[in-house]
C-alpha cells in the first residue's frame, strides 16, 4: 500500500465482522480520511456496528458511515453547551453501544449509540489529559492519566470503584491501555516503558526503553552486555541473550557518550555540559567524576591494556587520562590540540600509546598519547596496527562512503573482532555490513533497515555473533544476528 505521503498516524481494524476492513489516517496536512485540517489523534471502527468509525482528534470528535459503495460520510460530534476540549484524546467503547471518549482537560464523555450528542459528561476525572481508555471483559473501564500517571477503575456502570493506582514518575505518563491475561494489564508510558500488573497489585516494569535521543552505545568486552545513554538522562545496561535490561540509572544529566573499562568493571558516561562520570558497572554506583571543557564529550575510548583513556570534545580538544587502581583513579596527562572542529571518533594503536580520531571537518589527525602531540607524518601510520575502527574517514573505510555522501552521513562504524568485518550506521536509517578491510571506493554490502531515524552507533559485541545498532529520535535499540 503506498496510498500515504507521509506517516501513518492511527490504525483499526473492523472488529464487527473479524477484521475484513482496515481504516488508516496518515500525518498529511488534509489527513487521508478526512480532507479535512483537524489533527487526529485517534480512529476505531465501533465493535457492534461494522460500517461505523470514530475519530477524534483537535476540539472533535467525528463519526462516519461507510455506505455499500465505498464511501465515507462524516457526523461531527456535538457538545452543545458545554466547552469544546482543546483535544479529544482517547476513544473506546462501552459494552452497550456507546461510545466513550477521553480528553486533554482529564474528563470522560459519553456519547449515545448511534447518535453524535454528547449524552453524559464526567469532569476532572484525571489531573491533565486522558491519554487511554480500556474497557475489559466484564465491562469494567480503566482510564490512565499521561500528566497524573495514574489508572483509575471504574464499573460497568462507570461508577469509580475506588481503586486507583499510581505509577512510579520516572516511568512517564500512561499512554496505552491493554487487557491481558487473567486480571492483568499491560500499560504503555510516555517514556517507552511497558509494564504489566493490575491496580490493586500495583504495576511491574517488563521493558525499559529511552525517551530522547540516543547517542552512547558500548558492548562490554567479555560478555553479552551492552550499555546504550542519552538525552533522556538515563544509564543502562543490557543483556544481550535474552534482550532485556539488567539495571536502568538516572544519571541526572544529559549523556553523549559511554565506554567499558577493558575489564568491564567501570562505565565511564561523558555528558553534554562537558562533565564525565566513573560508574561501577555491578552495583551502579558513582564513583567519581571529572570535567574537561564545557562542551559535550563526544567520545571515550579506552587503550588496549586499560593503562589509558582518550576522551574526544566538541570543543575540539582530545583529554588523555592515565587509569590506575583498576579504573577507580584517572589522571590527567594533557590534551591534545590541533583539530579545528568537534571531535567524532577516536581509535587506539595496539602499541597502547598511538591514537588517531576524525573531526567535523572531515580531518584525519594521528597522536602520541604520551606527549598529546601531534604526529604530522602520516606516512608513518601505515603499517600501524589498530586496535578498533571507529573512525569512518580512514584508509581501511573509503568504500562505506556512498557516491555523493557528504563527510557526515555515516554516523559511526566498528569492526569485528576477528577483522573480517565491518558494520556502519547512515543518516538513512541504515545499517551496513561490509567485508574488512574497505579499501575500494563504493565497496558492495549488505543493507539493513530497522531504523526509522538517523542510526547514531553501531557495535559488534563481544564474540562477533551479534551487532546492536541505536537510534538518535526513535530511541530504538536493535539487536542483530551476524550468520
Amino acid at each position: 500500500m503506498n496510498d500515504f505521503e507521509l506517516a501513518i498516524c492511527c490504525l483499526s481494524f473492523s472488529r464487527a465482522d473479524g477484521g475484513s476492513l482496515l481504516v488508516a489516517v496518515d500525518d498529511a496536512p488534509d489527513h487521508s480520511i478526512s480532507c479535512s485540517v483537524d489533527t487526529i489523534v485517534a480512529a476505531e471502527f465501533h465493535p457492534l456496528e461494522r460500517n461505523t468509525i470514530v475519530t477524534c482528534g483537535k476540539s472533535h470528535i467525528a463519526f462516519w458511515s461507510l455506505d455499500a459503495g465505498g464511501m465515507l460520510y462524516k457526523r461531527m460530534g456535538i457538545f452543545e453547551t458545554r466547552d469544546k476540549p482543546k483535544y479529544v484524546t482517547c476513544v473506546a467503547f462501552l459494552q452497550t453501544g456507546e461510545t466513550i471518549t477521553g480528553d486533554s482537560n482529564g474528563s470522560l464523555a459519553i456519547w449515545g449509540r448511534g447518535t453524535n450528542t454528547l449524552w453524559k459528561l464526567m469532569k476532572n476525572v484525571h489531573d491533565g489529559g486522558i491519554f487511554s481508555i480500556c474497557v475489559l471483559k466484564d465491562g469494567s473501564v480503566i482510564t490512565g492519566g499521561g500528566k497524573d500517571s495514574k489508572i483509575i477503575q471504574f464499573d460497568h456502570n462507570l461508577s469509580r470503584t475506588g481503586v486507583v493506582s499510581q505509577i512510579a514518575h520516572h516511568y512517564g505518563g500512561v499512554r496505552v491501555i491493554s487487557e491481558g491475561r487473567g486480571s492483568q494489564l499491560l500499560l504503555g508510558t510516555t517514556r517507552n516503558c511497558i509494564l504489566n500488573g493490575n491496580p490493586e497489585m500495583g504495576f511491574q516494569p517488563i521493558v525499559l526503553g529511552h525517551s530522547d535521543d540516543l547517542w552512547g552505545l558500548a558492548p562490554h568486552p567479555s560478555i553479552p552486555q551492552f550499555a546504550t545513554v542519552g538525552f533522556d538522562r538515563v544509564l543502562q545496561l543490557w543483556e544481550s541473550m535474552s534482550h532485556s535490561i539488567l539495571w536502568s540509572k538516572d544519571i541526572g544529566e544529559q549523556a553523549q557518550s559511554v565506554a567499558f573499562s577493558q575489564d568491564g568493571a567501570v562505565i565511564l558516561v561523558g555528558c553534554v555540559n562537558g562533565k564525565w562520570m566513573i560508574f561501577d558497572s555491578q552495583t551502579r554506583e558513582l564513583l567519581g567524576h571529572h570535567t574537561d571543557g564545557n562542551e559535550p564529550i563526544q567520545v571515550i575510548s579506552f587503550s588496549p591494556d586499560g593503562s589509558m583513556v582518550a576522551l574526544g570534545s566538541r570543543d575540539n580538544h582530545i583529554y588523555v587520562y592515565q587509569v590506575s587502581d583498576d579504573g577507580m583513579k584517572y589522571s590527567r596527562v594533557g590534551k591534545c590540540s590541533g583539530h579545528s572542529s568537534f571531535i567524532t571518533h577516536v581509535d587506539w594503536a595496539e602499541d597502547n600509546q598511538t591514537l588517531r580520531s576524525n573531526s567535523g571537518d572531515y580531518e584525519l589527525l594521528f597522536w602520541n598519547a604520551g606527549t598529546c602531540r601531534q604526529i604530522p607524518q602520516a606516512s608513518l601510520m601505515r603499517d600501524v596496527e589498530w586496535s578498533s575502527n571507529t573512525c569512518t574517514l580512514t584508509f581501511t573505510t573509503v568504500g562505506i562512503w556512498p557516491e555523493n555522501a557528504d563527510g557526515s552521513d555515516v554516523n559511526f562504524c566498528d569492526r569485528s573482532h576477528d577483522r573480517k568485518l565491518l558494520v556502519s550506521a547512515d543518516d538513512f536509517g541504515k545499517v551496513k555490513l561490509f567485508s574488512y578491510p574497505v579499501c575500494q571506493p563504493k565497496s558492495l554490502c549488505h543493507t539493513y533497515s530497522g531504523h526509522s531515524s538517523h542510526v547514531t552507533a553501531v557495535s559488534f559485541l563481544q564474540d562477533d555473533s551479534r551487532v546492536v545498532s541505536t537510534g538518535g529520535r526513535d530511541t530504538a535499540v536493535l539487536q542483530w544476528t551476524v550468520s
